[in-house]
């Protein structure tokens, strides 16, 4: 396998780890949004993800209850 390979193998690796860590539920993906946003600023998808996720998940949280 070439070096080019190997390390494109890795890169997906991590990607598919980091990916299941911060999706692991609604704070931590909507954490993983407002960083990637901190740390790219000019991806300004990132910061209305964040908030689309934000909202999406407390909005869930009210369909909990003793009919669902």
């Amino acid at each position: 396998m070439h070096v080019q390979e190997q390390q494109t193998i890795e890169l997906l690796s991590l990607i598919e780890r980091q990916t299941k860590t911060k999706n692991a539920d609604n704070i931590s993906r909507t954490n993983a949004y407002k960083a990637f946003y901190d740390r790219h600023p000019e991806i300004k998808w990132s910061l209305l993800a964040s908030f689309v996720s934000r909202n999406a998940g407390w909005s869930m949280t009210d369909l909990k209850g003793s009919l669902f």
